[in-house]
């Protein structure tokens, strides 16, 4: 079995040209690459399907690359948007892409590993001669069949050319990694499409070389929300946005519906123990779900993280949290309303006054159901104060400056 037969198992795979060429072809090494741009400063649970993939292919003996988009971002991605996105700045692209560079050294560690950036080919290329030399190979009635600018049309929403051009960025980057590296496959989200196999096609008319596109699926939950993102806001893997135990916490509580997926694509444990594991129904479940964010925080942030979730969830129970579970926060004067929103368990002021008139939310595991109450002022002047939101949400604060 290659590792294409693996991940197309384990529901990688959403889409890929040639995969029968492909599984010979990687009977032997192959250099794969994804692109990255820098829109943020680090990555959320989302971007875990396409990491995994790529330590797939690490483990299969095969070299990635990692691809800054420290060009392209002073562009943007037209895919899947609606409307332009906004420029950014130089510096801001640049301290993303310093940032987000380690966690591609973190995560992509099973294997041969190269970080590059387009910026060192994209921003010293001439218009003219990209004009002459890429542009013409580049169809405009075949650009306008991609579902994204077809769909952008349909719906009367404008389209610039700035936008269009990103296609033609995306595929040159390809050309010149198989030029520099030997790059012939490019893996990919599968809003990202177009663009990749536009990369195979160009390929293909300037080198007269078969290079392949794959791509794998856009996770949403069984409830239809968007992968990495929950109530409290986006599941990011940088644990100074998101401790390990709120990250823990996100995992464990996955759907039923979910955990066999999501064992498969965001673990490395074999296929027939998650068989074993998910063969189970309600309550039986659960220990299923604990492996799973036992792994997936193991693969984030280290054993440390692990421990640290769980001695904060054993904490949820009772009155006592380390120092490293306790957040600080800014409270000069707080309210109930302020004390909960500022927890980080709720997305907005308006959500925390619901959850307080629900009864769902606890104050050292006591229900308080004003919303005025200052009584949390005296608390927190007293230490640590428990901030609970329902059942399985949980968080400790403590004043600060």
């Amino acid at each position: 079995m290659t590792v294409w037969d693996e991940l197309e198992q384990r529901g990688f795979i959403a889409d890929a040209s040639a995969m029968d060429d492909l599984k010979e072809r990687s009977k032997t090494p192959l250099t794969c690459y994804a692109g990255f741009d820098l829109t943020a400063p680090s990555f959320h649970a989302g971007h875990l399907v396409l990491f995994m993939l790529l330590r797939h292919l690490q483990r299969a003996g095969h070299k990635v690359i990692a691809l800054l988009g420290g060009g392209t971002t002073q562009v943007g991605d037209p895919s899947d948007k609606n409307s332009e996105r906004p420029l950014m700045e130089l510096q801001r692209i640049e301290e993303n892409g310093k940032k987000l560079r380690h966690t591609f050294e973190h995560l992509l560690c099973d294997g041969d590993l190269k970080i590059v950036n387009n910026a060192d080919w994209l921003c010293s290329i001439g218009y003219l001669d990209f004009l002459k030399r890429i542009g013409r190979h580049f169809s405009v009635n075949r650009m306008l069949r991609f579902d994204f600018i077809k769909n952008r049309l349909a719906a009367n929403q404008p389209l610039s050319f700035l936008e269009m051009g990103y296609m033609l960025l995306q595929s040159y980057d390809f050309v010149e990694l198989h030029d520099r590296h030997n790059c012939c496959v490019q893996v990919g989200g599968q809003d990202q499409w177009a663009n990749i196999i536009s990369g195979v096609d160009l390929i293909r008319r300037m080198r007269g070389e078969q290079a392949f596109a794959v791509t794998c699926p856009l996770i949403a939950t069984s409830s239809g929300q968007k992968m990495g993102k929950s109530a409290g806001g986006a599941i990011w893997l940088e644990g100074e946005r998101l401790p390990p135990y709120d990250f823990w916490q996100f995992w464990r509580n996955t759907a039923d519906a979910d955990v066999e997926r999501f064992l498969k694509l965001f673990t490395f444990l074999p296929l027939d123990k998650i068989a074993a594991l998910t063969n189970v129904q309600g309550s039986a479940l659960n220990d299923a779900k604990k492996v799973l964010a036992d792994e997936v925080t193991h693969l984030i942030h280290g054993e440390e993280g692990v421990k640290s979730a769980h001695a904060m969830t054993e904490a949820s129970f009772g009155n006592e949290a380390s120092e490293a579970d306790v957040k600080t926060v800014a409270l000069a004067h707080a309210t109930l309303v302020d004390l909960v929103t500022a927890s980080g368990l709720v997305g907005s002021r308006s959500e925390a006054r619901r959850h307080i008139r629900d009864g769902a939310v606890k104050v050292n595991d006591v229900v308080i159901t004003d919303e005025t109450t200052e009584a949390v002022d005296a608390l927190l002047k007293e230490g640590a104060v428990k901030v609970s939101v329902g059942r399985k949400k949980h968080a400790f604060l403590k004043r600060g400056p």
